[in-house]
């Protein structure tokens, strides 16, 4: 008998000025021995002192090591012998970081605790983490037997963030909802291992609209760098809601295609994930619009609310300008291989359908 099941991070803390606070927050999770700190170089630059006081006061242990390298085993082999002593892992920094250490504190087996400098995806939150090799070549997905244990957000930190990061966060978050309807009317299995819950549904709902009626808002408040409701709002759509959404929601056909154009590797698009999911998305809505029973004025309303807020709507703005019929077929197949969201739609799709789609909102947009 399936069964609804339902991942999510032990703990979500948001606030301006909150990584003032993370001595503490160890402290309540009954920690006591030591903490070993991950970060990327970004955040040992710009955070080290911050994370240095918190710890220092209460006179507790920790260590902070520099990751220059891709999310790869290797790394965390070389890092596994340095997290001796010590009772939680803590990532500072962006994706590559983050993911590092979540498989870190599997192969530790200590609880970890995540502290992201941007708003551009919802991977602080989730139990799962992508796997390269050495060289940064994509390897796997990995799943996690759990999501991380502690999630503290300075919402301070992310309003000083460059606004492109948040935009490409709010365009991985726009796809959630689509995705999880999407998974929904065909009845597929979600990333937690279950069928869709009810939470996961709402969580992806009140995602989008937290996106569509507060992204403007949010994105001017990041250009001024000051910290907002609407940002607030918006940070926690683009962190906590999107991951939810899609852990318990399900992933369909906007990611599957990502992963596909990922695969081009002709093409040297300098696009971030979320700015590639936010286009992908387009094309899933194009697709659906085909149906009977589709909507062509969600997809005119969706392009809107993208080009409205800076994300790409076309090829050209994607950066794949140049790429071939062939390829294009290339990234197509990909997304329908098993394994792969493609495979979640409540209908069936051929490479053409996807080619033409992809052609639809191309000219639709530009």
């Amino acid at each position: 008998m399936m069964q609804r099941v339902i991942n999510a991070p032990a703990r979500y803390v948001q606030g301006a000025g909150a990584i003032l606070e993370l001595e503490q927050h160890y402290r309540e999770m009954g920690k006591s021995k030591g903490i070993f700190i991950l970060a990327d170089r970004f955040a040992a630059q710009n955070f080290s002192a911050d994370i240095a006081v918190s710890f220092e006061v209460a006179n507790t242990p920790y260590r902070i090591q520099i990751l220059l390298e891709p999310c790869s085993m290797a790394a965390v082999r070389r890092f596994l012998p340095q997290t001796q002593g010590f009772d939680m892992i803590m990532a500072v920094g962006g994706g590559t970081v983050i993911d590092t250490a979540k498989l870190l504190g599997k192969e530790a087996d200590l609880p970890v605790m995540v502290v992201p400098t941007s708003a551009a995806m919802d991977g602080a939150c989730s139990g799962v983490a992508v796997c390269y090799t050495e060289e940064g070549a994509y390897e796997s997905y990995i799943k996690l037997p759990k999501n991380p244990d502690l999630v503290v957000v300075d919402t301070r930190i992310i309003a000083k963030a460059p606004p492109r990061l948040l935009v490409a966060g709010i365009g991985d978050a726009l796809s959630t909802y689509f995705e999880a309807a999407a998974c929904a009317k065909s009845g597929t299995l979600t990333p937690s291992g279950g069928l869709q819950s009810r939470a996961g549904a709402a969580m992806a709902h009140l995602c989008l609209d937290t996106i569509l009626h507060q992204g403007v808002a949010a994105k001017a408040a990041c250009e001024i760098k000051t910290v907002t409701d609407a940002l607030e709002n918006v940070i926690e759509a683009n962190v906590y809601l999107s991951c939810f959404g899609f852990e318990n929601g399900g992933l369909a056909f906007a990611h599957a295609l990502q992963n596909g154009l990922n695969t081009i590797t002709a093409i040297d698009s300098k696009s971030m994930h979320g700015e590639k999911v936010a286009f992908c998305t387009l094309v899933q809505l194009a697709l659906e619009a085909n149906r009977a029973d589709g909507s062509l004025e969600l997809l005119q309303q969706v392009g809107k609310f993208c080009k409205e807020i800076g994300l790409p709507t076309n090829l050209e703005e994607l950066g794949y300008e140049d790429i071939t019929d062939e390829q294009l077929k290339e990234a197509a197949a990909f997304c329908l291989q098993e394994g792969q969201g493609g495979k979640n739609m409540p209908f069936e799709i051929t490479v053409q359908n996807i080619v033409s789609a992809v052609c639809t909102v191309d000219l639709m947009f530009s």
